[in-house]
């Protein structure tokens, strides 16, 4: 499944980075993908 997906990085402080990225998929399927290491191996 290929992804067009881009991901913003913003410097909200001095010691800080932020990336965010959004999915098309249901909250709790990314959650899951980012959690259990069986997926995150995919």
């Amino acid at each position: 499944m290929a992804s067009s997906a881009t991901a913003t990085v913003t410097l909200p402080t001095d010691d800080q980075i932020l990336i965010t990225r959004e999915f098309d998929a249901p909250r709790e399927l990314v959650w899951r993908a980012y959690t259990e290491p069986d997926l995150v191996r995919r």
